[in-house]
């Protein structure tokens, strides 16, 4: 259950770097780095030439500062190939706090964050402008997250959900998130996330967003008759994933792989 435990610290997404309810001890830190393709029309992937190809890359990184409270940044490029004025690089950061740990481990916590375009000051603002999503955002979540073991292995599940303010008269949003994980062999997880963003107004889009993944933790390998590891497990993760979103079929499929890497 360590070992477990270490994961459902790190990225819960694949589509979309993040972590859930869970802290990270104080000293300990976690950094993800994400790569992917976006493809629509999905048949794309196998034959003739897509409507839109973009490709993502981000760089997640936490830290425990203190004892209950996690600080976290990300840097995130969105690229298309066939729309050159589709370009979007983001930074961001945010603090999570754990507000009550219960007796099997279930938590409760709340996190404050933001981020900002900032391809505006690499390509200039005029065209900046012209992309629809290239807008400050700032937010406020309330997390829950439990794992458990049971008959046939380990499992969690992590609920979030929360406010999200979006500048220069974008709509604001209601965002609900909704991962479930399952280990069922030493260091192989399965995941599943659902992720809803329901627009305060006009201009936004609906969205649900269907992400399926596996995670295969590449160290520490913990089999029947190995020794465990002695102190602190630092997990090095390879997870892959695909992402789809169910209101906008029409915008295609993702594919990403993920690194996690404790520290």
């Amino acid at each position: 259950m360590r070992l477990l435990a270490a994961l459902l610290i790190a990225c819960l997404s694949v589509a979309e770097a993040a972590a859930g309810a869970w802290t990270l001890a104080k000293g300990s830190g976690q950094i993800i780095m994400t790569t992917g393709r976006k493809i629509a029309p999905i048949g794309a992937y196998f034959s003739g030439l897509p409507e839109k190809d973009s490709n993502t890359a981000q760089i997640f990184v936490e830290y425990g500062v203190a004892e209950r409270w996690t600080l976290g940044a990300m840097l995130q490029s969105d690229i298309s190939t066939t729309d050159l004025e589709a370009l979007e690089i983001r930074a961001g950061a945010h603090l999570r706090h754990r507000l009550w740990q219960g007796a099997q481990g279930d938590v409760i916590s709340a996190q404050l964050g933001f981020a900002a375009p900032i391809e505006r000051w690499i390509v200039g603002k005029d065209l900046a402008d012209s992309l629809p999503h290239s807008v400050p955002e700032a937010h406020l979540r309330a997390l829950y997250g439990r794992g458990w073991e049971w008959g046939l292995g380990n499992s969690f599940i992590s609920t979030e959900g929360g406010f999200h303010w979006r500048g220069e008269g974008a709509a604001n949003e209601l965002q609900f998130d909704f991962t479930a994980g399952h280990e069922t062999w030493k260091g192989v997880l399965g995941l599943l996330g659902i992720y809803s963003t329901l627009p305060l107004g006009g201009g936004g889009e609906h969205s649900l967003k269907l992400a399926p993944s596996i995670a295969w933790t590449i160290w520490p390998r913990i089999g029947r008759n190995d020794k465990k590891p002695e102190g602190k497990v630092n997990p090095n993760t390879v997870q892959l994933g695909i992402s789809w979103d169910a209101l906008n079929p029409r915008d295609g499929l993702g594919a990403q792989i993920s690194l996690w890497r404790s520290f």
